[in-house]
């Protein structure tokens, strides 16, 4: 029987929090504890290396695109 994989904390990339992640749990990972929609996912998959902690990614979600210009800009340029 193989051991549990351990995992260490994550940094975000936006806010530089430590945050805990384990991708490979999906019942544990912060990402699929969110209905992230496709343009803030793209946004965030161009922008950031790596995952975001639940903070930003709930912060991201809940800003109108409208109201951040990089990520309209980014999802514009990106989807044509």
């Amino acid at each position: 029987m193989e051991k549990p994989a351990t995992y260490s904390p994550h940094q975000c990339p936006r806010c530089q929090r430590s945050f805990e992640c384990k991708p490979f749990l999906s019942a544990q990972c912060a990402c699929f504890q969110f209905a992230i929609p496709s343009q803030v996912a793209l946004f965030i998959k161009t922008t950031y290396d790596g995952c975001l902690c639940p903070t930003c990614l709930t912060e991201l979600i809940n800003e109108p695109i409208s109201s951040n210009p990089s990520l309209n800009h980014d999802v514009k340029e990106l989807s044509q």
